[in-house]
């Protein structure tokens, strides 16, 4: 399969770096991004380590916390970077 354009350009401005690296704790949301609303449900054996991971490992935001909701817990996260009120 022949790559286009944008997924070329896609995969050019993607970079991995190693976890808990200087480069990594100083990333940002790419700017020609603009920044949207992405919501995941994840359910996890783990919910604990599962929240630790992307708020600080992954560095995203925790903006709120419920227990107990219809028996669950969650976690809502934001983007990096982004302004939220």
């Amino acid at each position: 399969m022949r790559d286009t354009g944008l997924a070329a350009a896609w995969r050019g401005s993607m970079k991995t770096v190693p976890v808990g690296s200087a480069e990594l704790r100083h990333a940002h949301w790419p700017e020609h991004l603009p920044v949207g609303a992405l919501r995941v449900v994840r359910w996890s054996a783990r919910y604990d380590q599962t929240v630790i991971f992307y708020r600080d490992t992954l560095g995203l935001p925790d903006l709120e916390t419920f227990h107990n909701s219809y028996g669950l817990d969650g976690t809502i996260l934001g983007l990096p970077g982004a302004q939220f009120t």
